[in-house]
């Protein structure tokens, strides 16, 4: 079997012996959007070129070639920014995963610890609810109907209002739902782990109905003592139902491609970051919507504004990438961001393009009265959030 390994944004060479025209052609079908494709020529050598555009994971292609892409930071600081934007708030298991040095171990980790939880909630009791029911039934249960029933005098059955207690509730659902997606992704984990998310999947399909949820079903649910302790596996169902994406090829039969975009999770960790750690005078506003005709509409990354005057200082724009400088795409983009708020009666003449990494040709200049810089906000919150703030000047 073809292991091709990847690093984000770094570009690598393939020879034809090395990467069928046909495997190419299925990188280039199928995840163009995710890895850039130079097919090979006489202007490179004859070989295929393969660049990683802002997402970790690992692809199964075919049976015999799995595309593996590493992050070009520290798993650790992966987990960090996964933790400050609270995709696995909660789970203090730090210690874990300082043995997770790929992502498939992180994966790994992640997966045990959600079968393990459900099996304990197994063996607990599921929580349940009760679910009213309208039936004509042979014997009276629950409440009879009379105004239906002298409708229909000659019937043999009587309508009735019951109730049954039943586990086959949306809480259960998203377990099951996830398992099944789970267990369609074999290759990222050991063989134990295998073992625990099939008996987690065995024990709740006999009793729940396998009903398709969304990452989002996973958030913001209302939890109390008798459902407490689901929180933490709804957190972990939705960071995979997050990143597993559906391949090209359909059908149980075929592995799930599990895709993390490092290039929003960078964005979300810095606008996570600063709305918990910016001084109480500001506050910060994230995918700020402008309409600027019927046919164009932009989000702006970042916001900041002043409380005292409800005036914004300054338009922030993430850009998870390590160039030599700031391309000048990127400076017509953020430029055009701070004028669309000062055509908005809220002037600002600060525009900072972030990166998570120095530059060596860093940009600090007025372009039309906005002052533009390239401010550096790393990967390690501990280390590198209070830095940005003294760089910002807050």
């Amino acid at each position: 079997m073809l292991e091709i390994s990847l690093i984000e944004y770094q570009p690598r060479w393939f020879g034809r012996d090395e990467l069928e025209d046909e495997m190419g052609q299925q990188i280039w079908q199928h995840y163009r959007q995710k890895i850039d494709i130079e097919t090979p020529s006489f202007k490179n050598q004859n070989r295929w070129k393969l660049t990683a555009k802002g997402v970790i994971g690992t692809i199964p292609l075919t049976p015999d070639l799995t595309i593996r892409i590493q992050p070009k930071t520290a798993i650790a600081n992966i987990w960090q920014m996964l933790d400050t934007v609270g995709s696995l708030k909660s789970l203090q298991m730090f210690e874990q995963l300082t043995t997770c040095d790929r992502l498939e171990d992180l994966c790994d980790l992640l997966a045990r610890i959600l079968a393990n939880r459900i099996l304990d909630r197994i063996r607990q009791g599921l929580v349940a609810n009760y679910q009213p029911h309208r039936d004509r039934l042979i014997s009276p249960r629950g409440r009879i109907d009379w105004p239906r029933t002298a409708r229909s005098p000659w019937a043999t059955r009587l309508p009735c209002h019951y109730t049954t207690r039943t586990a086959d509730i949306p809480d259960n659902q998203i377990l099951l739902w996830t398992l099944h997606h789970l267990r369609r992704t074999r290759h990222l984990f050991h063989d134990t782990t295998q073992i625990q998310l099939a008996r987690a999947h065995r024990a709740l399909s006999g009793a729940i109905a396998l009903v398709p949820y969304t990452a989002a079903d996973c958030r913001n649910r209302p939890y109390d003592r008798l459902n407490a302790d689901y929180q933490i596996p709804h957190t972990l169902c939705g960071f995979f139902l997050e990143h597993l994406s559906p391949g090209q090829a359909h059908g149980d039969r075929h592995a799930l491609p599990f895709l993390l975009n490092t290039a929003q999770l960078y964005e979300a960790y810095v606008a996570a970051w600063l709305a918990q750690h910016l001084p109480p005078r500001y506050y910060l506003k994230a995918q700020d919507p402008y309409k600027l005709s019927s046919n164009h509409r932009y989000k702006i990354d970042l916001i900041l504004y002043d409380r005292t005057t409800n005036r914004a200082i300054a338009v922030l724009d993430t850009k998870y990438k390590t160039p030599d400088k700031p391309s000048q795409d990127d400076i017509n983009q953020i430029i055009a961001y701070a004028h669309f708020k000062q055509s908005d009666r809220v002037a600002t003449h600060r525009a900072i393009l972030i990166y998570p990494e120095p530059l060596s040709k860093p940009l600090d200049e007025i372009i039309h009265t906005i002052h533009i810089q390239s401010l550096v906000f790393g990967c390690d919150p501990d280390r590198d959030g209070a830095a940005f703030l003294a760089q910002l000047g807050l």
